[in-house]
């Protein structure tokens, strides 16, 4: 499912920290973006990520 939104922004915050926001470049709306990624499970608790955005 696509999103109507071109201007990727995010708002985020850190335990006991202010919250900070990332903004990416607009993407045009007749475009595609596909994201490829491997996980892998270095402990019960964390994950290692590979990922790829074309």
């Amino acid at each position: 499912m696509s999103s109507p939104d071109v201007s990727p922004a995010v708002a985020q915050a850190l335990s006991r920290s202010d919250a900070f926001s990332i903004a990416g470049a607009p993407i045009a709306r007749d475009r595609a973006l596909i994201e490829a990624s491997i996980d892998f499970a270095v402990t019960p608790a964390a994950t290692l990520v590979f990922a790829v955005r074309f």
